[in-house]
Parts: C-alpha cells; structure tokens; sequence
C-alpha cells in the first residue's frame, strides 16, 4: 500500500522542541466479547477477532456477484464453508450497511439477526466441525474509494468499478470473517456487462455469453487474507507481457489510455519481479501480476494479491522529472514487494500494519538504488523518509511504531508518517545493526519458514536474531516501542593540528544503540575521513581513533544516513558548515547539512536566496523549497509587519532563478511550481495572469495541467470567476473538472466558501470523494485565514454529521484541512472546546490535536 502520493514530502523542522500538553480527549475503547457475545458497532475489534480466529478456521468462500443487473446496487451469494471449534460460541459474518435476503446453514433455511454491521448465525443450526452457509445479499455500490467502488467517466460517459477492500472494507462486497488472521481461498462468479474486464486474484477459466451480459467464472485462489481480495471490472484498455512464465497486464481508463507509460510500467516491474525473486530467496508466489490504474483512488496504491490498484495520478500527463519517474517506479516495485511481504506471509493485527508498509518502503528503496538513474536514492531516502519522519515524531500525535490498535475503526491512527517514514528509517538501521547480509537472509528465511501464514513482531525479530546471532530484545524495545528520536552531538578536541579525543553525546529518551559512520573533515574542501562502523550507546561515547587523523573543521556523526536521528551541529562544524555546503559534491551531506543549518526559527533569508541561486541538484532545490515554505507559512499566519516584503523577496530570487539560462528544463519546472507557490504581490499576480492570456512561460507554451495550477493559485489571490468558466469550457477531461473545483473552492469569497461547505455537508451521495476532496484541500488556502475564522463555527458543527455518515478517508482530510493554519487565540479556543468533547471520533480527534499543536506554535512564535 502507498500512503501519499508525494515528491518529496519535507517540511521545516524548527518546531520540533516545542512541548505542548496533550489535549486529546480520552477515547472509549470499543466493545470487544463478553462470553463469546459481539458488541453492536460498525467496526471490528481486536478482542473479537481474536476470539474469532481462535473458533473458526479453514475457511473458504464460493461468491456469485451481480455486477450487470442494477444501476446503483450489486447482488452476491456467499457460500462460506469453515470449521468451528466450539458450536456453542457466537459466530458472526461482517457485512455492514446491506442488505441480507436469505440464510442457509448447513443445508436448511435459517433464521438470523442482522443489525447492520453484522449477520449473527444462530448456535442451533451449527455443528461442531465444518460448517456452510450461504447468504443472499444485496449492497450499494460506494462513491467514497470504499468497498466496490462505482465511477462514471465524464470525458465519454464509461463505467469503472474498483474494489478497495483494506482494512475492513471486504465486508462491503460480501458477507466474510472480515479480518487478516482468518486467511481463505475464493472462487468467484461474476456477471458482467458484455464489454467489460473482469479481474481478480486469478485469471478467468471461463467466460459465458448469457446474451445481455457474460458470466466470469474464476478458479479457487491460494490462501489469503480478505482484505486483499479484490474485485475490478469495466471496459478498461489492457494491454499485455510476460515475465518468465508468469503474464502480466496493465489496465487504465480508455480516457486515460494515452497518458500510460506501457513500456516503462512493464520493464519497472520485470526488473521488479527479478529482484526481489532473488533478494526473497522465492519466486513470485501468484499464479498472474495484474496492474490498474483507477480514478478517485483514496491512497496511492493497494497491494490486492496479483490485482494491484494505482491512483492516476502516476500516469504521465507531460514532461517529467527524475522524481516523478521515481515516485512512479517506486510505488510500482513498493506494491510488488508486498505480494512476498504482507500477502505471502500477513501480520496477525494491524498493530503490524507498520512492518508491511515500513518494509516494503525500504526494500523498494534498496531495489531502486540499484538502478543507475536512482544512483543517488539514499539522497531521496533521508529527504522523503527520515525528514519527515522527525518532523510527525515531533507532534502532539506521534507514536510508537508498533502500537495497539484496539479495533479497526482507529486505523488511521496509524496509517501515517511514523507507520511508513520512520518505520523505513528505523528498519534501515536495523539492516546496519546486525549487518546487510544478514538483515537479507534473515528476511528470506522469515518468509520461507512463515509462507502462507499469519505473523506477529516476534516471528520478524526471531528471524533476524537467529541469523545474526545477536539479542534484539533491548533494541527492538527501545526502537518500536518508544515514540520519538535522539539527537546526536560530537564533542572533540584537538593537539598539535591532530584530533585526540572525540565523543559522541546523545540526548532524547530513551537513549538507543546506533551503529553509524562518523565523517570527519580537516577542511571543507577535502574528502572526509570516515570511521565507520562507529556504535553509540549511552549518553556519551567515546570513539576509539586507531590512526592519526588530523584536527577536523567539521565532524558529521551520520554520515550516509544510517540511523535514524537529529545530528545537531558542534560550535566549529557549525560555523565550517556554510562553506562546506558551497564546496561539497556530496549531494546527501549537503542535504544533511542544509537541515542542520536551517533547523531553526532564525532563518537566515540571504543564504536561503543565495543557496537556492547557487543550486541545481533537484533534489536539494525541493528541500529548500519545503523549508521555505514552512517558514514563509508561519509568517503569513502570523501577519508579521514584513511578510509581505519577505515574500517579494523569495518572489525575485526565484523569477530571477527561472531565468537562469543554465536551469534545465526539468529543474525550471520544478522552480516555476514553487514561485507559483510563492506569488502575493500584486504585480506578480497581474505577471501570472498574463502568462495565461499568453499561455505562455518564458517562450514555451504552458501545458494544460500548468494553466490549472497557475488559476488554482491565482483563484486564491483574486475573484477569477470568469477565467475558471472560460478553462473549463477549454478543458472536459476528468483532470479539468477536478481543477475547476479546486480553484472555485479557492476563491476568497464568503458565500463560495459556505456554498462548499454544505457541498460537503450533505448527503453523501451528493459529490464523489474525489470532488470532496478537491474541495477539502483547496478550500482555505494560508492567505485566507479571516475566512476560515469566519466559517469555523460551522466547520465544527459538521463534526457531528460526518461523524456519523462518511468514511476514515473523509474524516482525516476534513480534521486536516480545514482545521490547519490557525494563529489565533479565539479560533484556537474553539478547536481545544472541540478536542476536549467527550468520543470525538478517533481520527478527527488525532487530526485536530496536530492543529491545535501548530496554532499554539503560531501564536507562541507572534510574542
């Protein structure tokens, strides 16, 4: 599964000491099982499910669904053959918000009771031993990315459906024992409009023309977990290849067909498939790979078995740049990697969503390094991983890596930075703790010793230790089950031009045991000296020098990026730093450096302007351009009296960069997204609307997608009602109509910002996801805080209702969005009321939390 959908995700980290007192209010725990007897809510809880699994076992499903017969609902039958334990014990079927017709158990008509969250069997019609039943049921089709999702294509009026099924979102397609500890094989009916694709986990035996529609008839699957089920259909464009002996297919909308890099897919996921048959020590364990890409995708990928979903935004809509290509190739070798780790072998509990997610982040990254146009991959690997990840273990919401997840509903608890970012970080100081070699082996022998079962954190360590040869016990406790991370320090001092004595100090609790490299310099000009590999425990350790080394201008005590911690400069290295970025064509120590140096709430805005005017590494560009962000963000929140003159600034050095005649192309993309981004002032605003009247940038004619973002931009500035009418007539296509709503929704009027929110208030079934979405992220752009103030009291007295009636998805993006950027007392006041309201749901509460966070930042920061 790929969370986010980012090029590099960083953002300043000069908050990060700042301690806020939890404001979360305490939540219930959900009802689990009292002797055996399931509590009435929609969700799934961990004591239930163990229950469960402990009494029902060796399951199998034969499901017969209706896709053809109705507009707005689908029709199945479930046959659900299992052994049961104990009779007398409860046992229920998830199915949540359908329709139950008929039950059949063991061959006879049976009662049931059904409350809308799932089917109680009654204990008189059970058996000890196996069981069957067969359920007739009938459910919607979702507009939300949930369930068997149902799309209309605007551009040429053809119908797509899509499952997405994690985490407890198979029991919307049909009735199961909807957790990961109960693995099952399926065999799949389906009946289908007659143009249209089926796919599943297996490759049809059969398709039946039943003269109005065809009827799919797949084979019995291997043994696997509901939630990467998976049921996809519509008339997609596919096209074909093989690797060795397994066949492969891409599927996307015909609408979209010409924007799908084939080749590229095919030959990324073939290199895919080679590498990780070896690094696993086990070939490709499906039967077919199938790939889709699919509109209003709620995540960036999900790793359904041998049916893989990708959002449309990895489609090639023009140029591109070496990080697009990356995030593209990444998500495709990320979601492969699953198939061994999360499918093959599957966490018992989402406690280990993290493993599957943190693994598969870090062996993409290892694939990818491989590659000679992602030499510098470990560069990416701290920008997008180990940045971000310091800067969510720094919020009020941070966590553990693994934690207990009491039921399903709470999984976006956890289905964050610390899961996918910190965890990868913390898995590649792991693989230099107890060795590369030994971190692989130990990987391979996991799998193969637990292939086609479930799991639990200790297995993974055991394997590891076993390998190694070494105690992880204290590691592990320490790394993944404490939240936070170290900041490290060198201390040294030197004797006649030679260093005599270096320590290195730790500090952050609890002190963990790092092996890293320690790089030091004797000028900024020099190749460093380099220890390697150094261990850290402790407070302090004193490194042991075995040669004489001169005295350093700059000692660096994570060079490369091993482990995951702060490096705070020493007083000399720090004032050697400068110099040292200027000269360094170590792009990964420049990047350390720059986070070290800029660390702070003091930025200094003439090497800001002069390093960015300096550079042309796109990588170390985007870091800058994060970092800028995030500081110009906090001014404008908090409307210091030289904002605005501080922003013409950033707005002339980076017109002044785009005009570089030595920027390639690439990189003047990147840099004109980032003045876009920058533009407040009046003449430059009037610039970018003449840029469009030309469509025009700098003697190249603006792409569609970059028109879309320069009126998004300018919508946030000025009423450009008229030019939003004119671009939409310009532009049918899907991607259009997104934009046009994201740009209405950006417009700094009133009544356009009460209009959305009532759009999004109303009846689900109102507007896609997709368009709510757009809304969300659009609505309240950092310049327009006086609107958000405005309308808060209605943005909080929403809560109740989407509470009640939409998705995980939907409640994360509004407690998100349109609770950020707040920088005043009053406002803030409001949001703390909120947070202390007794069960406010678990996911908006952890959304809001980080708002309140931030805004206590803001203001703080004002005095």
């Amino acid at each position: 599964m790929f969370r986010v959908i980012f090029s590099i995700a960083l953002t300043m980290l000069f908050l990060q000491g700042c301690s806020v007192e939890s404001q979360i209010a305490t939540q219930p725990e959900s009802e689990g099982t009292q002797n055996g007897l399931r509590a009435n809510h929609s969700g799934l809880n961990e004591a239930y499910a163990e229950f469960r699994s402990e009494n029902v076992s060796q399951v199998s499903y034969e499901l017969t669904i209706d896709i053809y017969s109705e507009e707005h609902k689908f029709a199945g039958e479930v046959t659900v053959n299992f052994n049961l334990i104990d009779k007398h014990k409860e046992v229920t079927l998830d199915f949540q918000d359908g329709d139950v017709l008929n039950l059949v158990v063991n061959g006879e008509e049976s009662d049931f009771a059904y409350n809308g969250n799932f089917i109680t069997v009654p204990h008189k019609a059970l058996i000890k031993g196996d069981n069957t039943l067969t359920v007739k049921y009938q459910h919607d089709f979702s507009n939300n990315g949930t369930g068997l999702h149902k799309f209309t294509d605007p551009e040429d009026g053809n119908v797509y459906l899509y499952s997405y099924l994690w985490p407890y979102y198979a029991n919307l397609l049909f009735p199961s024992f909807d957790q990961p500890n109960i693995k099952a094989h399926y065999k799949l009916t389906v009946l289908a409009p007659k143009e249209w694709e089926v796919v599943t986990s297996v490759r049809e035996t059969n398709i039946i023309d039943a003269a109005r529609y065809n009827e799919w008839q797949f084979p019995t699957s291997k043994n696997f977990s509901t939630y990467i089920f998976s049921l996809h259909a519509g008339p997609y464009t596919v096209w074909e290849d093989n690797y060795q002996n397994i066949p492969l297919r891409l599927f996307a909308r015909q609408a979209l067909a010409d924007n799908v890099p084939v080749e590229e897919w095919f030959a990324t996921t073939k290199r895919g498939m080679a590498f990780y048959s070896n690094y696993f020590e086990i070939d490709y364990p499906f039967r077919k790979y199938d790939q889709l890409l699919v509109p209003d995708f709620n995540i960036g990928a999900m790793e359904n078995v041998a049916a893989i979903t990708f959002t449309e935004e990895l489609a090639q809509y023009g140029p591109e740049s070496i990080m697009q290509r990356q995030l593209r190739d990444d998500t495709i070798v990320h979601e492969l990697s699953h198939q061994w780790f999360g499918n093959l072998v599957t966490n018992a509990w989402w406690n280990g969503l993290w493993l599957n997610e943190s693994f598969a982040t870090l062996v993409s990254s290892v694939m990818l390094s491989g590659e000679p146009e992602y030499k510098d991959l470990w560069h990416d690997f701290y920008l997008s991983k180990s940045v971000p990840a310091m800067l969510a273990d720094a919020k009020l919401s941070t966590h553990p890596i693994e934690v207990p997840v009491t039921d399903v509903n709470d999984f976006q608890k956890i289905f964050d930075t610390i899961t996918y970012s910190k965890g990868a970080a913390v898995l590649n100081q792991l693989s230099h703790y107890v060795g590369q070699d030994n971190f692989q082996t130990g990987i391979a022998l996991y799998l193969k010793k637990h292939s086609w079962q479930n799991t639990h954190l200790q297995d993974f360590m055991n394997a590891l230790a076993s390998v190694s040869d070494m105690d992880l016990k204290a590691w592990s406790d320490d790394w993944l089950l404490e939240s936070g991370y170290n900041q490290l320090v060198a201390d040294f001092t030197c004797q006649n031009g030679l260093l005599t004595h270096l320590t290195i100090n730790q500090s952050g609790t609890p002190l963990r045991e790092h092996k890293l490299q320690i790089a030091l310099f004797e000028n900024t000009s020099s190749h460093p000296t380099v220890l390697s590999p150094v261990t850290v425990s402790g407070a302090q350790t004193s490194v042991q020098l075995n040669t004489q080394i001169g005295c350093p201008a700059l000692v660096f005590p994570n060079y490369g990026n091993w482990t995951y911690a702060e490096v705070k400069l020493d007083d000399e290295s720090a004032k050697n730093s400068e110099m040292l970025i200027k000269q360094s064509s170590d792009q990964l120590l420049k990047s350390m450096l720059i986070q070290s140096k800029l660390n702070s709430q003091d930025v200094d805005w003439g090497f800001v302007t002069e390093t960015i005017a300096a550079e042309y590494n796109q990588r170390i560009l985007e870091q800058l351009f994060y970092l800028l962000n995030a500081r110009l963000n906090i001014l404008e929140r908090q409307q210091t009296s030289n904002y605005l003159h501080i922003f013409e600034q950033v707005e002339i050095a980076l017109w002044n960069k785009l005009n570089d005649p030595e920027l390639p192309a690439q990189t003047q993309r990147l840099v004109f997204e980032q003045y876009l981004r920058s533009v407040r002032s009046r003449n430059e605003t009037d610039r970018l609307q003449e840029m469009l009247e030309s469509n025009q940038l700098l003697g190249e004619t603006l792409s569609q997608a970059e028109r879309w973002n320069i009126l998004i931009h300018l919508a946030s500035l000025r009423d450009v009602s008229s030019m939003i009418d004119n671009e939409s007539e310009r532009d049918s296509t899907l991607a259009g109509k997104r934009a046009q709503v994201a740009a209405r929704a950006s417009l700094p009027i009133r009544e356009i910002k009460h209009y959305w929110l009532n759009v999004l208030l109303a009846d689900p079934q109102t507007a896609e996801f997709g368009i709510q979405r757009g809304v969300m992220n659009n609505l309240f752009p950092v310049n327009q805080s006086d609107l958000q103030y405005k309308v808060m009291d209605a943005l909080i007295a929403g809560v109740p209702q989407i509470t009640e009636k939409r998705s995980s998805y939907f409640k994360s993006v509004y407690a998100d969005k349109l609770f950020a950027n707040v920088c005043e007392q009053k406002t803030l006041s409001k949001l703390q009321v909120m947070l202390a309201t007794k069960d406010l749901d678990s996911t908006i509460a952890r959304f809001v939390a980080d708002n309140v966070q931030s805004a206590q930042q803001c203001i703080a920061g004002k005095k």
